[in-house]
């Protein structure tokens, strides 16, 4: 029997630098930027990997890799140097996914109301959870044990969806997708937060010309453990809510509507104006400033895109009230997140 090993050094084996890492990463109708605290730099993935992108909707990071939805292909990258790591293909409409345990991710495909179950170590789908006839699944948040999907439906009435479903995906230390409830809240729900539990926002139905079968926005408590809905509470005069966020105490929400983006207390769920921005991405952040050299203090940041002008990202300082920061980029802002 003849045994042959092989070896190579291990600056062999890769060449590509460690040039990236932690920062924001911005998704644009032009590509994919970095901003490093400092300066922006674009076309970051057609630099390392001379690949273009087409259709950018969503990127999200965990552990050393980043995954982003190109048009109908998950794409895996090193989140340190951006180099395509392989695709996940067979999709029909990908539109959001998450991180869960046993090196996967769990997609929504939309137009045909499935999530998909995906390794990432094969790069491929192993397994399909339907969510329901037509319930086009937008969103998921998880825990540590199970997910959350958002059954958005659509605007008109006659096509609305209800309902949050749930698929448990480890058993113990076994890793499992299986379907494990359906919970009904407020009409088309489209995002969540999990504090103590699971609270859901719920677009309502706003159709112009119609009002008769128009629904006001709404929130909804789940049991993260049990499933149970507790209550749902009406948003009073508040149409299209969405993007549902919390800051780093969970004792604030935010979200936005067609006009505006709104905060409210997990005690009462009463919205007050924060911003006249029409936006439709948020994302919280909290953030260490030096005051000194020797001390520092932390501060509560909204990062938010502007419909009004889309090549632009604002930084808001929720403590202090105040704008800090204007980020440009080369072309519309489509979805932005942080690594590290």
């Amino acid at each position: 029997m003849i045994f042959l090993f092989f070896s190579c050094k291990k600056e062999e084996e890769s060449s590509f630098s460690e040039d990236y890492g932690a920062g924001m990463y911005i998704l644009t109708n032009q590509g994919i930027s970095f901003f490093n605290g400092a300066q922006v730099e674009s076309g970051i993935y057609n630099k390392v990997n001379n690949k273009s992108t087409y259709n950018l909707k969503k990127i999200k990071f965990s552990g050393d890799i980043g995954c982003f939805i190109n048009d109908n292909q998950i794409t895996v990258v090193d989140a340190n140097t951006f180099e395509d790591l392989g695709s996940i293909n067979r999709f029909n409409n990908p539109v959001d996914f998450d991180f869960v345990y046993g090196n996967r991710i769990l997609v929504a495909d939309k137009d045909i109301s499935k999530v998909r179950e995906v390794d990432l170590a094969a790069l491929d789908i192993i397994s399909t959870i339907e969510t329901g006839d037509s319930t086009k699944p937008t969103f998921l948040i998880s825990n540590s044990f199970r997910s959350f999907v958002m059954n958005s439906g659509m605007e008109e009435s006659i096509n609305k969806d209800s309902t949050v479903i749930s698929i448990d995906f480890v058993d113990g230390i076994v890793p499992i997708a299986n379907f494990s409830g359906n919970m009904i809240v407020g009409d088309n729900p489209n995002s969540a937060v999990i504090n103590d539990r699971v609270i859901v926002l719920s677009g309502g139905v706003n159709i112009t010309g119609s009002t008769a079968n128009n629904t006001e926005s709404s929130i909804t408590e789940i049991n993260q453990y049990t499933n149970a809905v507790y209550n749902t509470t009406t948003l009073s005069g508040i149409f299209n809510a969405s993007n549902l966020v919390k800051n780093y105490n969970g004792n604030i929400l935010y979200f936005t509507d067609d006009n505006a983006i709104y905060s409210m207390s997990v005690n009462n769920y009463i919205p007050n104006t924060l911003l006249n921005i029409r936006s439709n991405i948020l994302r919280p952040k909290l953030e260490q400033v030096s005051t000194s050299d020797t001390s520092f203090v932390y501060y509560d940041m909204l990062y938010m895109n502007d419909l009004d002008n889309p090549n632009v990202i604002y930084k808001y300082n929720l403590d202090l009230s105040i704008y800090e920061d204007s980020i440009y980029v080369d072309g519309s802002v489509i979805d932005f997140n942080f690594y590290k």
